[in-house]
């Protein structure tokens, strides 16, 4: 960005700065290089002549300065807008399943490395329990791409400009990511919740989901899921095949 102006006079020292500055489309921050000059001459380094009108300025006393400059920070009004990705936790109790969780960036702006890309917060249902989040990172992985919380009830804080998010980050797309739970229990009405946060998403109406547990009464006892039960089983079966045999021999 610059100041898209230009002044300059004998004495003194221009202040004052345009009330509006345009920047790149999805530009979120920049920085804003502005000179001066109270030397008659045409400073050599001055490379862009402003097209609005002349800075407004005022007379001092002269000081004996006849040139600066200088950098301000700025931030534009240029938003990122982030939604939560949520779906249900649905299944039997004792089954683990894998629950896709996100954002979905909508933009216009667009954060870059050198920014905080933000994150997003899960708390699970009541009722459940995150066994992994498993992820990829340069052809290797674990078990943990969210950090997970000191006390039970709290949030996993999944940071996507993580290494742990490199594989499924999308930038203006979903980054999402899948989270095993396990369904320890029916709780009729359960829900957990989802949050997402950047500093440059100014549309707090989207940033919060929840995330409904759907679960289901427990299957039948299966015995052949008991090794020692599936043992016994196996035996009697092969109790009964001998006992077949040896009568179709007596025969």
């Amino acid at each position: 960005m610059h100041v898209p102006h230009e002044g300059r006079t004998r004495h003194g020292v221009p202040h004052r700065f345009p009330d509006r500055l345009h920047g790149r489309p999805g530009k979120l921050k920049g920085t804003l290089s502005y000179s001066w000059s109270s030397d008659l001459r045409k400073p050599d380094d001055l490379t862009v002549r402003g097209e609005g009108a002349p800075l407004p300025l005022t007379r001092t006393a002269n000081r004996g300065l006849t040139n600066g400059s200088s950098d301000l920070h700025v931030e534009t009004t240029v938003q990122a807008d982030y939604e939560p990705v949520t779906t249900s936790v649905r299944g039997r109790v004792g089954d683990t399943v894998k629950v896709r969780l996100g954002l979905r960036d909508h933009g216009p702006g667009r954060l870059t490395e050198s920014e905080a890309l933000g994150r997003f917060e899960v708390i699970p249902p009541q009722g459940t329990t995150v066994t992994s989040i498993p992820y990829t990172f340069e052809d290797s992985g674990g078990t943990w791409a969210c950090e997970r919380p000191e006390k039970p009830g709290g949030a996993f804080v999944c940071d996507i400009g993580d290494d742990t998010f490199l594989e499924v980050r999308h930038a203006g797309g979903t980054t999402a990511i899948g989270f095993h739970i396990r369904i320890d229990r029916q709780v009729p009405g359960a829900r957990g919740a989802i949050r997402t946060y950047n500093p440059y998403d100014r549309t707090p109406g989207n940033n919060t989901a929840s995330i409904p547990l759907d679960a289901s009464p427990a299957l039948p006892y299966r015995p052949y899921q008991d090794p020692v039960i599936w043992a016994a089983g196996a035996l009697a079966v092969m109790v009964v095949v001998t006992l077949h045999r040896r009568r179709r021999r007596a025969s």
